[in-house]
């Protein structure tokens, strides 16, 4: 009790102010999702691959890049080789956007073999 009353003339944290800090709770978990979100992305390199990469960017890296269509703002290239491979893949397809740069890759698998019995 006497821990309750001293807290209430000095703590921010009191049950009548218990409904001012829920701005607060939900400000900070907004920060949090767009640092958490931020960080994943500033680190995700699948196949090795930057997104919004330009397709000069990969060309400069060494990837043979085959362009095969383009619709709008999107053109689709084939490259048979990335900077990190699966054993799977046959080839890989890239989407880039006009102003976003790389924005889809799609893996082709090879053909799967029956086992003889």
């Amino acid at each position: 009790m006497r821990l309750a009353r001293l807290g209430a003339r000095t703590c921010f944290f009191t049950l009548k102010n218990r409904l001012d800090i829920k701005p607060f709770k939900y400000i900070l978990a907004a920060i949090l999702a767009l640092a958490c979100c931020s960080s994943v992305m500033a680190r995700d390199r699948i196949f090795g691959l930057d997104w919004q990469s330009a397709p000069a960017q990969l060309r400069a890296r060494g990837i043979q890049l085959s362009q095969q269509k383009t619709k709008g703002r999107l053109t689709m290239y084939l490259a048979r080789s990335l900077p990190v491979n699966l054993s799977d893949a046959d080839s890989y397809l890239l989407i880039f956007d006009k102003d976003a740069g790389l924005v889809k890759i799609l893996m082709v698998g090879k053909g799967i073999v029956a086992d003889s019995d």
